[in-house]
């Protein structure tokens, strides 16, 4: 009885021995700072440091508790000789599509479905422009986006919420890339975008001040991921024809409409006084000055890869367009590079874009000229 009695004494203050447990709380390959650490039942937590580390006092046979908003919560009992967690947490689906957090606050997404809207890469990348404008066009309910013209390479016009401002240069909207406020449309190639958030209502003006009248425009480049390197190399190839032209008259109609004309004022033209020989002329002014079968090409290359500690992306794209106008065409080389690099608590972020790119106009008014003078 009295080896019993020793037995369950020695039993009852193991389990009541106080332990230090630490450890790291990550989800989806990142620490997870702030998150909620809680002995069950009572009172004692603690919330993890910016790399994800946690240090909390309990006994064995108590359970720790790890939340995290958006994740679900695990429980994780403390058993004898274990002074150590690495907990990972999984994404709460339901949560996810029941709550948006946005930089003013968080709200339901059925309040904000009208708001705010995302695209992907794959929905921007379907279309064979060059202007991130012109690839918006159809994707955001509530977003107007017009060709300022229909020469190659030309930007289009996008409004948000309307005409916002009698400033011609600020009628556009407010575009943020990689979290860097850029100095109108920053011209990135379609196929350097991961994915694309749209602000339609007032309240972003809440972050981004004044700049945000025009609704704002979240522009989010891909970046490294680690593992193998990986090289993605595509294009695509097409033409461009004119599907309606100018009806223009023959030679024959053309006299015939001249005749008209002067008859109906009393007169005779003189077209044959000045030019003998006009029926012998059925020049196409018109066609003269445009082509059929006009070329647009792109080709792009995307490199990605790293290690745990750091991730590179590279993407180059060229595009090319020739006008349906003579001596009209565009040309762009974009290059962008992106890095992430983590060291313990040291995190850091670089982008490097280079872009050059060359237009070649058609003399003004070529076409409308032409037409006249046909």
């Amino acid at each position: 009885m009295l080896l019993l009695a020793l037995f369950l004494l020695s039993f009852g203050f193991a389990k009541a021995q106080n332990v230090t447990v630490k450890g790291t709380v990550s989800a989806d390959g990142d620490t997870l700072p702030g998150a909620s650490v809680v002995v069950k039942g009572s009172k004692n937590g603690i919330s993890t440091e910016m790399d994800g580390t946690f240090v909390i006092k309990s006994k064995i046979g108590d359970v720790l508790v790890f939340s995290y908003l958006g994740y679900k919560t695990k429980e994780i009992a403390i058993i004898s000789g274990v002074t150590k967690m690495n907990v990972t947490l999984v994404a709460e689906a339901s949560l996810l599509e029941e709550i948006v957090v946005v930089g003013y606050g968080s709200q339901r997404k059925k309040e904000v479905t009208g708001a705010v809207a995302k695209v992907t890469s794959e929905a921007i990348g379907k279309l064979p422009v060059a202007d991130l404008g012109a690839a918006l066009q159809g994707q955001v309910a509530g977003v107007n986006i017009q060709a300022s013209s229909g020469r190659p390479g030309a930007t289009a016009n996008v409004q948000i919420r309307g005409l916002g401002s009698l400033s011609a240069g600020a009628l556009g909207p407010l575009y943020i890339v990689d979290g860097i406020p850029a100095s109108g449309n920053p011209n990135i190639a379609p196929e350097q975008i991961e994915s694309l958030d749209v602000l339609k209502d007032a309240a972003s003006a809440a972050i981004y001040g004044t700049r945000a009248s025009n609704g704002v425009i979240l522009i989010t480049t891909k970046r490294g991921k680690s593992g193998k390197i990986k090289f993605d190399l595509n294009s695509y190839t097409g033409v461009q024809n004119i599907t309606s032209f100018t009806p223009l008259m023959n030679t024959t109609q053309q006299l015939y409409a001249e005749e008209v004309r002067y008859r109906a004022i009393g007169q005779s033209p003189l077209t044959f006084q000045f030019n003998p020989n006009a029926l012998d002329y059925n020049t196409d002014f018109v066609g003269d000055v445009t082509k059929n079968n006009s070329l647009i090409k792109n080709v792009n290359l995307n490199i990605n890869g790293g290690a745990d500690n750091i991730r590179v992306n590279f993407n180059t794209t060229l595009f090319e367009q020739d006008g349906v106008l003579l001596n009209s065409g565009f040309k762009r080389i974009t290059n962008r590079l992106t890095a992430d690099f983590k060291k313990d608590k040291f995190k850091a972020f670089a982008t490097i874009g280079f872009t050059t790119e060359n237009t070649e106009q058609e003399p003004w008014a070529l076409y409308e000229s032409n037409a006249m003078a046909a």
